[in-house]
């Protein structure tokens, strides 16, 4: 009589029997019988043990991860007359170390794995776990009512579904029973599907369930994805469910995980596109004022490769950094490093800087943009973005050389000359006088602008308004007494 506390009181009555015939032991692998410990004690005289992974079969069917010891019992003269076997069941603890090998695996495939690759191996572990044939995994959106089918297991595909659905959209409420989960927020096992009452059928080309479990993924109240699993050759248990309900929620956390990723990916694809091909040029600096990241409209603007700005100060004397009077334009002074030092965003520093290509100066628009937090001291990182305005400037200069010019003819003139604003109300006050026009009246050019025509002009004849000469336009020649800045009255004929 043999007595062990094992489960389902395995070992009641054993004596007589081989001991083949009542510790059935097979490799987990490759399911292969075994050696039992017994037998190489008895035959050799040494302690032994199962192998690794040795599975347990009970007369019931179930089966049992065991670890155990075995020593031979010896007499007085060490002569084995017995075996002293201890085992144990470590199914439980195999099963949850396999599991976090299973989900440390899958967050290494997610790694370099699209989403739907993802999807597909978490449900192939998620098979192999609870001995399915069948497994999809569903993402149900905030509405709860529609369901979006994401992926179905490698083996699905392959040997038993060949149904459409891949992306699709359709409702909760024209799906089968097993969207019951959603509803109850429970597990779901139907170990008769055929008997059910309440069934729907299948869509053409989809495989054939025999029995299934479904579970949800709940997050802040909602489901947000269902996974199932089907046709297992027996019942689904409570243990399954705690199996699948464990993966379904780590392969939740590592799809999440992906979409973060994903998100982020995307959006530093988006301003990386931006960023290369705007046309301001965007310069990064460390927090020590060397370039770090440049875009390419800075290295077409300053003339530079991107090797060759990169560790650039703005202290490097080949910049040849000049004021718009031709002044030096020092490092210290330069934007980047007082943005750097005082932590204060600095807009529009005009700057000419030496490029070498074309050997001229190029001249920029600079703006330096920190980037601190509050609990750091500076120096801090600093954005630089210019942009070209030779161009702008060069014909601002020929712009003032031409103003220039015209003024120069507009003094030379030996006749006073006036001008007036065009306005429907008259013209009764000066926008601009001639040199002429200030020596012969006595007033500064700057008094003019102040004062109201009629203090120095009063009119004989017709009165001559902007309205008479924007409407008629002809010249009108008047008469008129102008006082000077003396209160001498000087007659003159005016043009308008």
């Amino acid at each position: 009589m043999w007595r062990k506390n094992s489960p389902d009181g395995l070992w009641s009555r054993a004596s007589g029997q081989p001991i083949e015939n009542v510790l059935k032991i097979y490799n987990l692998e490759t399911r292969e019988p075994v050696t039992s410990p017994v037998r190489i004690i008895l035959e050799s005289g040494k302690d032994a043990g199962f192998a690794k992974d040795a599975l347990l079969v009970a007369k019931d069917g179930k089966e049992y991860l065991i670890g155990d010891s075995a020593a031979p019992i010896l007499d007085t003269n060490d002569m084995i007359i017995g075996v002293v076997l201890v085992f144990r069941d470590q199914t439980e603890e195999q099963l949850n170390r396999n599991l976090l090998n299973v989900r440390l695996s899958l967050i290494e495939y997610a790694s370099d794995h699209t989403l739907e690759e993802l999807l597909v191996q978490s449900l192939n572990h998620v098979e192999g776990f609870v001995k399915s044939s069948i497994s999809f995994y569903h993402f149900v959106e905030a509405d709860q009512e529609t369901l979006t089918l994401q992926q179905w297991s490698t083996r699905t595909l392959k040997e038993f579904c060949k149904a459409e659905g891949r992306g699709l959209h359709y409702s909760i409420s024209e799906a089968g029973v097993w969207v019951d989960c959603v509803h109850t927020r429970k597990a779901v096992i139907h170990n008769d599907y055929e008997s059910l009452q309440n069934k729907k059928g299948m869509p053409e080309g989809h495989a054939e369930v025999v029995r299934e479990l479904v579970v949800p993924v709940i997050r802040e109240g909602d489901v947000v994805a269902i996974l199932g699993v089907g046709n297992k050759k027996t019942d689904y248990t409570e243990r399954d469910v705690n199996v699948v309900e464990y993966l379904a929620d780590v392969t939740w956390e590592i799809i999440q995980q992906k979409r973060a990723e994903e998100a982020v990916r995307k959006s530093e694809e988006k301003y990386r596109t931006l960023f290369e091909t705007m046309t301001q040029g965007v310069v990064y600096h460390d927090k020590n004022g060397g370039i770090i990241s440049t875009n390419q409209a800075a290295e077409r603007i300053l003339g530079l490769t991107h090797d060759q700005l990169v560790g650039r100060t703005s202290m490097d004397p080949r910049w040849r950094a000049i004021h718009e009077d031709g002044s030096d334009f020092s490092g210290e002074s330069h934007p980047s490093t007082i943005a750097s030092q005082t932590g204060e965003t600095i807009n529009n520093a005009v700057m000419g800087v030496f490029v070498p290509e074309s050997n001229e100066y190029r001249w920029i628009n600079v703006n330096a943009v920190p980037q601190f937090h509050p609990d750091e001291d500076p120096p801090y990182p600093v954005y630089t973005t210019f942009e070209d305005i030779t161009e702008q400037k060069k014909a601002r200069e020929v712009l003032l050389e031409s103003e220039e010019r015209l003024r120069t003819t507009f003094n030379a003139i030996n006749d006073a000359v006036f001008l007036h604003p065009l306005m429907e109300e008259g013209f009764d006050y000066f926008v601009e006088v001639n040199e002429t026009a200030c020596e012969r009246y006595g007033y500064t050019r700057e008094e003019f602008l102040k004062i109201k025509a009629p203090v120095i002009s009063k009119k004989r004849r017709r009165k001559c308004t902007c309205k008479t000469i924007t409407q008629e336009r002809f010249k009108r020649l008047t008469e008129n007494d102008f006082r000077s800045n003396t209160c001498d009255k000087i007659r003159q004929r005016v043009s308008c």
